[in-house]
């Protein structure tokens, strides 16, 4: 019987101390698993990536009389997002999404997470048709410019559509942005407009400043456009009135030129911002 006692206690003891083995292993592979995983979420600049990230999005109201975004007609509004890596290079393809009473969202992957360090935003009125004749050309946040040179000033709808909204995010995170506009709205008319009234048509021409970057504020090119109004009326308001790009790094437009039928007019040094533009003729 004793010689059966011990070998019950070896055997007890045996057990139990490859029971103990087997939770350390188990507590190893627990630990080495975990270290693992927590390595894959962490991102360049070490912070902890835990889960995906929102980023809520608002196009601010461009109808003071409504509280509603107001699209102009035969057009719809979208938001583009660029992500952008600490040195400001473009990371991975945009996103474009449609804007609903102002507002959208975007979602930014624990993946994208590891390489991403900056957002852009670009909200812009795109025709029902089809993007390749929306007014902006928007192929990198960095540098946008114009895919419409040629505007009719009697379409209203088009003339509308030259407005656009942006925005940016330095840190990423679950966050909202407002866009503001990264234009100055100018207006031409006249003091004496009874000089042009035999004219019945209009047509301007300006080099206009394109290639606006979103991060940093400014532009980097000009692009020749043109407008036009071929049911001109000197004595009907404004002559004229258009969004430009306001850079940060300009300020001052340059030289407009002006035609109405045989008389000719170039006006300069419009202050960047400036909402209205009074020709002394």
């Amino acid at each position: 019987n004793g010689l059966n006692g011990s070998l019950e206690i070896g055997s007890a003891i045996y057990l139990h101390m490859k029971k103990n083995l087997f939770y350390s292993l188990m507590a190893l592979f627990v630990v080495l698993f975990a270290s693992c995983g927590q390595e894959e979420i962490v991102s360049d600049n070490g912070t902890e990536i835990n889960a995906p990230v929102t980023i809520s999005v608002q196009a601010p109201v461009n109808n003071v009389f409504s509280r509603a975004v107001t699209i102009p007609d035969g057009y719809t509004m979208q938001c583009i997002m660029q992500l952008l890596n600490a040195d400001g290079n473009k990371i991975g393809d945009q996103v474009t999404k449609p804007v609903t009473d102002g507002k959208v969202s975007f979602t930014i992957s624990v993946d994208e997470q590891k390489e991403v360090s900056k957002a852009l935003f670009w909200a812009e009125y795109v025709p029902e048709s089809g993007a390749a004749n929306k007014v902006y050309n928007t192929a990198d946040l960095r540098a946008v410019g114009y895919n419409t040179a040629s505007f009719d000033l009697t379409n209203d709808a088009l003339m509308a559509a030259s407005d656009a909204f942006c925005g940016k995010l330095e840190t990423i995170g679950n966050a909202s942005v407002t866009l503001k506009r990264p234009f100055a709205n100018v207006s031409v008319k006249p003091k004496n407009p009874e000089v042009a009234a035999a004219a019945n048509k209009l047509e301007i021409k300006y080099n206009a400043l394109s290639g606006y970057d979103i991060l940093e504020g400014k532009c980097s090119a000009t692009t020749p456009v043109t407008y036009t109004n071929a049911s001109f009326a000197s004595a009907d308001g404004n002559w004229f009135a258009n969004f430009f790009f306001a850079p940060s790094n300009v300020s001052k437009f340059t030289a407009f030129t002006m035609r109405t039928g045989s008389f000719a007019a170039m006006f300069s040094s419009i202050l960047c911002g400036k909402r209205t533009v009074w020709l002394g003729m």
